[in-house]
């Protein structure tokens, strides 16, 4: 995915890099207007399969975790957030 900052200059958003296969990791940094930014690492976890509604998918399942640092804010808590991705 092709991201921009509000400058307009382009920023490495990968939110997937194929291929997704268990322990890849890769990591992205996104500046920010000012200084510091976001960094996001994520790791492929394995896969599973997941039951809703629709039925049972075959999912490979990405953990991601963000830190942002703005020189105007005190550090944020990281986040985590886990993925799933049916093929």
């Amino acid at each position: 995915m092709r991201a921009y900052s509000d400058s307009g200059n382009p920023v490495d958003q990968r939110v997937l890099d194929f291929p997704l296969e268990p322990g890849k990791r890769w990591t992205t940094f996104e500046p920010a207007p000012g200084g510091g930014g976001r960094t996001t690492a994520c790791e492929v976890r394995g896969r599973e399969r997941v039951r809703v509604p629709a039925g049972t998918f075959d999912c490979v399942r990405i953990e991601s975790q963000m830190d942002q640092l703005f020189p105007s804010l005190p550090p944020l808590p990281h986040e985590l957030v886990h993925y799933r991705l049916s093929p």
